[in-house]
């Protein structure tokens, strides 16, 4: 599932419901229009959904291999699609690849009676 929106994203946005997203799995979210965007990657754990930019630290190229996954095979780690470096889903720091010990950048996220909402 891809979201799209054609403005900025706003503090404490309505995203999605936390059970759109498989657990554990992920989705994207698209901010703007005609290349100056934010492609939002919100991962769920659980009950918890962590957010970051869709952009791998190595390359900055999109994370993602198809319509917001990012998850590998096994379902432990995330992997970016271009170089297979792999992320925590849990803090998004890279463990393996050539951006070892780098991290994704996080966009804060509340989860409120859940909906996953851009922090305020």
């Amino acid at each position: 599932m891809i979201q799209a929106y054609d403005h900025p994203p706003q503090p404490g946005q309505m995203l999605c419901r936390i059970e759109e997203i498989e657990d554990p799995g992920s989705t994207r979210i698209d901010f703007g229009a005609y290349g100056a965007h934010l492609r939002l990657l919100l991962v769920r754990l659980g009950d918890r959904v962590h957010g970051y930019a869709d952009d791998c630290p190595h390359a900055h190229h999109p994370l993602d291999f198809h319509f917001g996954k990012v998850f590998a095979p096994d379902r432990q780690f995330l992997q970016c699609s271009s170089h297979g470096a792999r992320f925590r889903p849990e803090d998004g720091v890279c463990i393996n690849g050539p951006c070892l010990g780098k991290a994704l950048t996080r966009i804060a996220l509340t989860l409120v009676a859940g909906e996953v909402r851009l922090a305020a």
